[in-house]
């Protein structure tokens, strides 16, 4: 018999649960008394740590130019996405933002 029924179900659910964590993180946004993007910057900013535990020396090291180059485009978008969306809350409402 196979259990990825279970496995899946389990993924269903964190992916429902973080979805519910970025809809609901844009009313904190606007609730926020500090202008929207240093607001998403300390969001990033404070996260970092949580994140570095995860992250194995050896696996930056081994890391090709092209590899660099991608990670650090991604980042620039990101940064542009959340700074955008961040800044749309001063336009709209939530509701209209997400």
């Amino acid at each position: 018999m196979n259990n990825n029924r279970c496995n899946s179900a389990k993924y269903i659910f964190l992916i429902f649960l973080a979805i519910c964590f970025l809809a609901t993180g844009g009313i904190f946004v606007k609730l926020s008394p500090l202008p929207p993007i240093n607001t998403g910057f300390y969001r990033v900013l404070f996260f970092i740590p949580m994140l570095l535990p995860f992250i194995k020396k050896s696996d930056l090291q081994s890391l090709s130019y092209k590899q660099v180059v991608t990670i650090v485009l991604a980042g620039a978008f990101l940064a542009g996405n959340l700074t955008f969306w961040n800044s749309s809350f001063s336009y709209t409402t939530v509701a209209n933002s997400n």
